[in-house]
């Protein structure tokens, strides 16, 4: 593709719709890998130790 040609619309509905897809595809998969980390280290009981184990050592 030559850049010095001057883009038409449709060139950049492309750019923005391949922009936006690629977003929401980045965003997916940071939450797909967010969900499997936070299942293999245990979820919510490990917040709540974590928690527990602050408010003791804070007190």
């Amino acid at each position: 593709m030559n850049e010095l040609l001057p883009k038409t619309r449709a060139d950049v509905v492309r750019d923005v719709i391949g922009a936006i897809v690629a977003g929401l595809v980045s965003v997916a998969i940071l939450c797909v890998t967010g969900v499997r980390i936070w299942r293999a280290f245990g979820g919510w009981p490990l917040v709540y130790a974590v928690i527990i184990r602050s408010s003791w050592g804070s007190a």
